[in-house]
This record gives structure tokens, sequence and C-alpha cells, in this order.
């Protein structure tokens, strides 16, 4: 049986405290790319709330959003330029395969077809003429799911899980994990440990390492 070797082992219920929830927060910090053909509505409104909005008509290769944390996504009339089968929806399910740890949401001002369900699993769903108030809560949470350190860590374990890694390994990521944030100032420039590496699907580790970049802690 493997059993731990750590003086102190942390779980995620270490970063519970007032001050590491309330430092999770930024709207202009965040980078939010909304790919959309037409206007997008309440472009001006939510910069004047302090969101930092960036905007492309459609994708002509995935490369192009590596920098946006948040992506958001019409479910209409995006998706031509790489020739989508299912436009937005074709679109999402790739830039979900190609960056597991970026938060996606998906918006569209008409009813869409029920067999879309499959392509937009655990995506968040935006009506499209949802109010202002709406979409600046909608946009906070999304924030919120990159910014705050016990959501980025909800996400990435989800993603681990997903692709089988042991639940011993998991263990021992979470508490190393938890370590950088409380005890090294939020570098993750050595996560995971060389130790974990070793028991872990190489391809895997490249995608955990990412958290530096695609999930980054201020």
């Amino acid at each position: 049986m493997k059993t731990f070797t750590l003086g102190t082992r942390y779980t995620i219920n270490d970063l519970k405290t007032a001050k590491i929830l309330m430092d999770s927060m930024s709207r202009d910090y965040v980078k939010i790319l909304v790919i959309d053909d037409e206007d997008f509505l309440y472009k001006e409104e939510l910069h004047s709330r302090g969101f930092n909005l960036n905007y492309l008509d459609d994708l002509q290769n995935l490369d192009l959003v590596s920098a946006y944390p948040i992506i958001i996504s019409d479910i209409r009339g995006v998706g031509k330029s790489m020739k989508m089968d299912n436009e937005g929806a074709s679109l999402i399910v790739e830039l979900k395969k190609k960056y597991p740890l970026k938060i996606i949401a998906a918006y569209s001002g008409s009813t869409f077809d029920a067999t879309y369900n499959n392509y937009l699993a655990g995506v968040t769903i935006i009506k499209k003429d949802a109010k202002l108030d709406e979409w600046t809560s909608y946009l906070d949470r999304l924030i919120e799911k990159v910014t705050n350190p016990i959501e980025k860590w909800c996400t990435l374990r989800d993603y681990l899980i997903s692709r089988e890694v042991d639940l011993f390994e998991l263990a021992k990521l979470e508490h190393e994990y938890v370590d950088v944030v409380l005890n090294k100032d939020k570098d993750f420039s050595n996560f995971p440990s060389k130790s974990i590496k070793k028991e872990i699907n190489p391809e895997l580790i490249k995608t955990i390492a990412s958290i530096a970049i695609n999930l980054a802690l201020k």
C-alpha cells in the first residue's frame, strides 16, 4: 500500500481562508475572448464595468486563443473559417480538446438543437439576450473559476480524474498545489515535483505544468 512520507499533508480545505478568497478576483486582470460574427451585446457597458474583453469574428486556427484563460463563443455563425460541421458547437469541442484547463462558455440568441448538448457538456451556457446585470454575473463567475485557487484546483482535478490519474498521485498533486499557494508565493515553476513526474504520463505532465500559464495565479 502506498503511504505519504510528507511531514504535513495539505488539502484544498487549507485554502479556505478569507484572504485567499478575497485576493482571488480581478475583472481587469483576466483576458476574455469573445468569438462572435455579429456585434457583441453590451460591449461598451461591460468594458465600463472593468471587464477585459477582446473580440474575434471567427478563428482561423486554435492557436489564436492561447493567451486567453476564458473563451466565450457564439454557437451560430462561427467556426466557418475552420470548416466546422456544427459551427460554434464543433469549435468549442476542439477548443476543449486543445485547452482542457481553459474556461469555455457558449451563448446563442436562438434555441439550438438538442443534439448539441453532447458538444456542450461541461460548458457554461449563456443566453445571448441576457440582461446587462446577468452578463455581469456570468462574467464574474467565469473569472472566479480562473482566479480563485480553489476553483482552479477543482478544474485541474476534474480533468486529471477524467484521464484516470491514480488517486494517490492526485492527492500528492493536491498537497503540492496547496503548498505552492500557501508557502511559495504562488510560483508554479517547479510544479509538479520531479518525484510526481516519474509517476504520471509525460503528456499529462505537460498539461499539468500549463497551470502556470493557463490558470496563472496573481
